[in-house]
């Protein structure tokens, strides 16, 4: 799919899970950090682009953030969530 999506010039950014308050971050084998994992080794195979938010709510568990806060339910971000 993006392959053909490429070939027709049309702009492919993939995503990356955000955060869920049920998943341990700090875990590395979670199950959001796999498809996190896979989703940044297709845009390596493929080069397009990437919205990294689940480093991002990572960084924020690593700098002591309390994520609940950039949530307006337990895996969806709130306002505060996406900026």
């Amino acid at each position: 799919m993006i392959e053909s999506a490429v070939e027709e010039n049309i702009n492919v950014i993939l995503l990356t899970p955000s955060h869920d308050l049920s998943v341990d971050l700090f875990k590395s084998d979670n199950e959001l950090e796999k498809y996190a994992r896979q989703i940044r080794r297709l845009l390596k195979e493929s080069g397009i682009g990437l919205a990294d938010s689940y480093q991002s709510f990572k960084m924020k568990a690593v700098a002591g953030d309390t994520l609940v806060q950039y949530l307006s339910q337990g895996n969806h971000p709130n306002h505060k969530g996406i900026n």
